[in-house]
């Protein structure tokens, strides 16, 4: 599942830090994600979403590959800019006049209205996601706004370092968390909630810093998604068993989104048993290739600092 052609895809601005192999069912889920929110944020600034979107997978993981998706950033200089927050959270640049006004709203209205999860949703995967979506797509703006704004300060001379999520900077100071936003960004995978890391506070090098309050908010908000639809994926498994369809109740999380409903029939499809055979292989392979330094440094990346 990786965009051929495409280099090492960027992740500075969603998912900061050594990332771990999604499944491949996370991995779709999350770019269906990214890419409703890319396309949110894309609206609210006044710019279409270039299609196809400017995400890439590669090793079972995500990230964003603005500059060879889109086309004509050397002549809209908003486009230019945008495509600069996307690629370089980190860096600076003045943004132009005609984003400015933008800006200055969607800072306000997201930090004094953003809009949040839905109540109620019809038990599905698709549905669970579907009542996220909306707090994720101003997440994900948030990220995009915030990096454009810091970008700018950089460009007028301020020092602006990195900074760190909500969530992850209460549970570095020991005070109550949401656990069930902190975790990796699989919902294969539990979240802290499910169980605490095996380090504390007090092993975590460099983790203090400034906080910016529209950084951190997809990581933390996708995890949140994912601690939803984690068990809500099992119960999709555990049925399809006891149908005969599948073989696991783990099974969902080695197909990816867009056949997910082959799952809910009677009968299993012919393909099905050695496509599951031939993801989980690719999902342990990546694993079990990983040292210990690099498992290590996956456990720590929900609380990587955010450029």
């Amino acid at each position: 599942m990786a965009d051929q052609h495409l280099p090492a895809t960027g992740t500075a601005l969603l998912l900061p830090g050594p990332q771990p192999p999604m499944t491949h069912l996370g991995v779709t889920l999350l770019r269906h994600a990214v890419v409703t929110g890319l396309r949110y944020a894309f609206h609210q600034l006044g710019l279409p979403l270039p299609e196809p979107a400017p995400v890439c997978i590669d090793g079972l993981r995500l990230g964003l590959c603005p500059r060879h998706r889109i086309e004509g950033i050397a002549d809209d200089p908003r486009l230019a800019a945008v495509v600069g927050a996307l690629e370089d959270p980190a860096g600076s640049a003045a943004s132009p006049i005609a984003l400015r006004g933008a800006l200055a709203f969607h800072r306000l209205r997201l930090r004094l209205l953003p809009r949040k999860p839905g109540t109620r949703d019809d038990g599905s995967p698709l549905g669970v996601l579907r009542r996220y979506l909306p707090g994720l797509q101003d997440a994900l703006l948030a990220e995009v706004v915030a990096s454009l704004l810091r970008r700018g300060r950089r460009a007028r001379g301020a020092e602006v370092g990195a900074t760190q999520s909500r969530e992850a900077a209460r549970w570095l100071a020991r005070r109550t968390t949401r656990l069930s936003r902190l975790g990796p960004p699989d919902p294969y995978r539990p979240s802290w909630d499910a169980g605490p890391p095996s380090f504390s506070p007090a092993e975590v090098v460099g983790g203090a810093a400034t906080r910016d309050p529209l950084r951190g908010r997809f990581r933390e908000s996708w995890r949140a998604a994912a601690s939803a639809l984690h068990p809500v994926l099992r119960e999709l498994g555990e049925r399809a068993c006891r149908r005969g369809v599948a073989e696991h109740p783990e099974d969902p999380f080695f197909l990816p989104l867009q056949v997910l409903d082959d799952l809910a029939g009677e009968r299993r499809p012919e393909w099905l048993t050695g496509a599951i055979l031939t993801n989980r292989a690719e999902y342990f392979g990546l694993l079990r290739a990983a040292d210990d330094e690099t498992r290590n440094a996956w456990e720590r990346a929900p609380l990587a600092l955010l450029p």
